[in-house]
């Protein structure tokens, strides 16, 4: 699911239920005004197979694809749009609701699972975000989400200037401007306790690197990624 004041968006990648995207951001290529997709989805069966379409940008025609019942949101209209537009052009039967991830219209839930790619960093209110992604899984559902990595925000940049990682704050909440919006910086302990807060227990955690191979005759500083975390992708389960 996805808040973004007031642009939600649902979208599902997986055959469960999956919720992603909010706030004053963009998805990596969108423009400033369009918020992330995010997306729930039901499946008959399993819930861990969400984990592994975290990287793409509308995961959500995969989920249909393997027989998931999928509902997507999404707050901003732009994306809103093109996601219809998609649907249209090549019919998965996914549902796409136009609204926003702290305030849901009924959604045909409880989801198997919920997944929220690159949604919670751009969201001032991430704890309503975070709340309504968990609140919308049934017993046992699978929750997964992923962030820039907290410890390592802003790795490229930082290594084409020192050839090493450096930051100079990590405790405080702060902003951090980009070219597309603003995203938010929140400590690794601050995602994971509201998580358990929220009566999930933590089944995964994984920090992806790049492949050396991919980094080779790549722009200067890819290879940043190779040494160092760029994303942290977390699997939980809701217990309650």
């Amino acid at each position: 699911m996805d808040q973004r004041q007031g642009h939600p968006t649902l979208g599902s990648d997986a055959p469960l239920g999956v919720g992603a995207d909010s706030t004053r951001r963009r998805l990596r290529q969108t423009s400033p005004d369009q918020p992330r997709p995010a997306a729930h989805a039901r499946r008959p069966d399993r819930a861990a197979g969400a984990r592994r379409r975290l990287r793409q940008r509308l995961p959500q025609p995969d989920l249909a694809g393997r027989g998931a019942t999928v509902v997507g949101v999404e707050p901003g209209p732009s994306l809103f749009d093109f996601a219809i537009e998609q649907e249209s052009i090549a019919p998965r039967g996914i549902r796409y609701v136009h609204a926003d991830l702290c305030d849901l219209p009924d959604l045909g839930g409880p989801f198997d699972a919920v997944v929220a790619s690159m949604v919670l960093p751009a969201i001032p209110d991430w704890t309503g975000a975070m709340r309504a992604c968990v609140h919308a899984l049934k017993p046992g559902g699978l929750f997964l989400f992923t962030v820039n990595h907290p410890c390592y925000e802003q790795l490229r940049p930082t290594w084409r200037e020192h050839g090493e990682y450096r930051t100079h704050r990590y405790l405080t909440e702060h902003e951090i401007p980009g070219p597309n919006g603003v995203d938010f910086h929140r400590t690794l302990s601050t995602y994971l306790n509201q998580l358990t807060s929220l009566g999930c227990q933590l089944t995964e955690l994984a920090e992806p690197g790049l492949d050396p191979d991919a980094a080779v005759d790549g722009p200067d500083g890819i290879d940043a990624y190779v040494h160092l975390p760029n994303f942290l992708i977390v699997a939980a389960q809701r217990t309650t």
